[in-house]
């Protein structure tokens, strides 16, 4: 395991006790953060669009628990992934490990599969397009409208991998009304560096254009104590260009194309502490020059055509691809500590082996969904199909290299693809029944196709000497003769043929919803739904030497009823929701190498409660708050050499409690400008790290507290903000 500094918001692993910045904005026509917190304070609280239901409704009126961030809050967090805004939401935790794996988890559940052969449990979207495999997940956040979070299993509306919950990222799109500029830069402790812009070109009173784009970096704040060197730095950096085009007056055309990078040095894998040093910024790694890469690209393409008053169509296509690379040198470990590190990790010495990596995954994915839409005076209907085809593929990876004190070094080369095709056709509506009544279902078959090809190879090679060999002897720069090749079997798998092994299976499931909304009065509502959720199957890298080994789907079904009030200076909601999981997916360790399997069943149970308050002119307030208890109910786990009863484990990543509390300030300074203050807390108990609840495998509760004091003029050109982020210091371990 590996310690880190948690920065609420960022999901940036710090150590330092306090970090602070500032950041300079300049707007041509549009308004500084400090003036639009202003704004919006003194209006009261605006209403919340979402389109969790295929249509622009009030929050209020969706029949499910719903968080909403818009492109205000997200400015003030500084945010630059998901990773860092989701603790911001209740019943949400996880973090992101580098810059592909994240991990997520809703309600106390999540994937513990992280390799390229599974499935998510929280959905990703994207203006409505499905990202959420590790590749697309974390791709930067930058010039975004707003994020909508569903709870509990979204299997009708959003597909499969959704049977946690659903995450929406609506991008901002061009305007015709006029042009306008905006940018701000920031800088802070630890090198960091920050930027973003946003410009739009009113082309016509038919066609505009939008340019944006973001850099982020910080520098390294850890320290190797085994193989020596630094880390944990990473840059990231995104640019948009989009277009927003009406042909006729019934037919709106938006597009844009993406691009995206991201490294990062220090991503947490094979570092234990043997030592008993405390010291957060210290790493005990066999593992040297770590580091991991990742760039992609997105197309995205919608049409939307009313066709006339009561009939919509709408068509979205979207394609992405991205490559991912890391890299880790093997440092000359002495074997008495090698035989401890491997001791402590797998519960036996091994003195043979040192641990090594190096590789890459290219991911490409194209998607087509076509809908239509009938909208009447008490009926609301869509239907149509989405069509997903994946395809994941590890070239080549050494993924570990073998010691020999003759001065030999056997390389295990191992590898995969994996193509996948998803189909899924569904039908939803909404009936107001009576005045106070809606009533909402709908059904989806999903359809799933999956092929899977591994490889697994071993060549032995002769050293001039026993000492440490770096990364170019494996990558050819080193001409070094091949004393033999092919094995019979190695650490991680069975050697295969040239042409690998193979497998193919296919999935189908049904994923119906009914919910409904009674209207106890003009401010309050009553809102309940049953819903079933469906996530796809996969394969283990890991073989057993004839074809891969595979898993089936998991599913969910979830029931919640709650509560949701709004008047002119109060929003709030409060939900109980309970959740049973069968054929959980469960990813333990087996034999040093990560292994998934339908190893239980599991149940989540809860309360959630969210509310905003427009106090005064000058003062508005959030706070949420959630309870989750999720736990295995039936199933055996295997890991370490050992099998436990999976009864009454609870789940990892489900912290049973998480609260956040914040309040916007805002004042005059004259007749010169104004200022604000946005103080917020953040709270999260301790949670499990390892299925089986290993105690030393577990993250402690810990309270974070960051504030924003921002100043500017009355003209709105432009704002200086000073922010500090996890001002009480805490450290996480994860």
């Amino acid at each position: 395991m590996s310690s880190h500094n948690d920065r609420l918001g960022r999901g940036i692993r710090e150590v330092l006790a306090a970090a602070s910045w500032v950041a300079a904005a300049s707007c041509l026509g549009g308004n500084a953060l400090a003036q639009s917190q202003s704004s919006a304070a003194a209006e009261g609280l605006e209403e919340v669009i979402v389109t969790a239901q295929k249509r622009d409704q009030s929050v209020q009126d969706v029949p499910m628990t719903m968080s909403v961030l818009s492109s205000e809050m997200i400015a003030v967090t500084g945010a630059q992934s998901l990773s860092d805004l989701l603790p911001l939401i209740p019943a949400v935790s996880g973090w992101t490990i580098g810059v592909q794996n994240a991990i997520w988890a809703i309600r106390g559940m999540s994937s513990t599969t992280t390799d390229g052969g599974g499935e998510p449990s929280v959905g990703v979207y994207w203006d409505e397009s499905y990202a959420g495999y590790l590749d697309f997940a974390n791709t930067p956040i930058f010039d975004v409208a707003r994020i909508e979070v569903a709870k509990g299993p979204q299997g009708t509306l959003f597909g499969k991998n959704a049977t946690a919950g659903a995450i929406s990222v609506y991008t901002n799109r061009p305007e015709t009304a006029g042009d306008s500029l905006s940018a701000s830069i920031g800088a802070g402790n630890v090198g960091q560096l920050r930027g973003d812009f946003q410009g739009n070109l009113a082309i016509n009173d038919q066609l505009a254009i939008r340019l944006s784009g973001m850099y982020d970096e910080r520098g390294d704040y850890q320290k190797n104590m085994v193989a020596g060197g630094e880390l944990g730095s990473y840059d990231r950096w995104g640019v948009r260009l989009g277009a927003s085009w009406q042909p006729a007056d019934a037919v709106q055309v938006y597009g844009y194309f993406q691009s995206w990078a991201a490294s990062s040095t220090g991503w947490g894998g094979n570092v234990w502490d043997i030592s008993g040093d405390t010291d957060p910024t210290h790493v005990y790694s066999v593992l040297s020059d770590i580091t991991d890469k990742l760039e992609g690209n997105i197309v995205h393409v919608e049409v939307d055509w009313d066709v006339n008053e009561a009939w919509a169509l709408k068509s979205i296509t979207d394609y992405r691809d991205s490559d991912y690379e890391w890299e880790a040198d093997a440092a000359a470990i002495p074997v008495a500590t090698l035989e401890a590190i491997t001791a402590q990790a797998f519960g036996a010495p091994m003195s043979s082996i040192l641990l090594f990596q190096l590789g890459g995954v290219n991911s490409r994915m194209y998607q087509q969904e076509l809908r239509a839409s009938w909208t009447g005076d008490d009926l609301f209907f869509v239907t149509g199909a989405n069509y997903v085809d994946y395809r994941v593929e590890y070239p080549k990876t050494a993924a570990q290299l073998g010691l020999d004190s003759f001065g030999v070094r056997q390389v295990d080369w191992t590898g995969f693809v994996g193509p996948r095709k998803s189909l899924g056709i569904f039908a939803d509506g909404t009936w107001d029944a009576t005045d106070r009544l809606s009533i909402s279902a709908g059904i989806r078959y999903t359809y799933d196709e999956r092929d899977w090809t591994s490889y697994a190879s071993s060549d032995t090679y002769l050293l001039p000497d026993s000492g440490s060999v770096p990364v170019s002897f494996i990558t050819g720069t080193s001409q070094l003769p091949i004393i033999d090749s092919g094995c019979e079997t190695n650490i991680l798998a069975p050697c295969l043929p040239p042409e690998g092994v193979s497998a193919s299976e296919s999935d189908s499931g049904w994923t119906p919803r009914l919910a409904f909304v009674y209207r106890l009065s003009d401010t309050l509502n009553l809102f309940g739904g049953i819903a079933r959720g469906y996530k796809g199957g996969g394969f283990n890298t890991a073989t057993d030497g004839e074809k891969p080994i595979g898993y089936d789907p998991e599913t969910a079904m979830s029931y919640e009823a709650g509560l949701k009030g709004e008047s002119t200076s109060l929003r709030y909601s409060v939900a109980l929701f309970y959740a049973e999981f069968s054929d959980l997916q469960v990813q333990t360790i087996v034999n040093s190498v990560a292994f998934t399997s339908n190893a239980a069943k599991a149940r989540s149970q809860g309360l959630e409660a969210e509310m905003q308050w427009h106090a005064t002119d000058n003062l508005s307030m959030f706070a949420n708050y959630a309870y989750v208890d999720a736990k295995y109910t039936e199933g055996v786990i295997y890991a370490g050499g050992e099998t436990y009863d999976a009864d009454g484990l609870k789940l990892v990543r489900a912290p049973e409690n998480t609260a956040n509390l914040g309040a916007t300030f805002i004042g005059g300074l004259g007749d010169w400008g104004n200022w604000s203050f946005i103080p917020r807390l953040h709270y999260q108990s301790s949670q499990e790290l390892s299925p089986v609840n290993r105690a030393d495998f577990q993250e402690d509760g810990y309270t974070t507290f960051d504030a924003r004091v921002t100043v500017g003029p009355r003209s709105d050109a432009w704002d200086v903000s000073l922010v500090g982020e996890n001002l009480t210091g805490e450290t996480r371990v994860y």
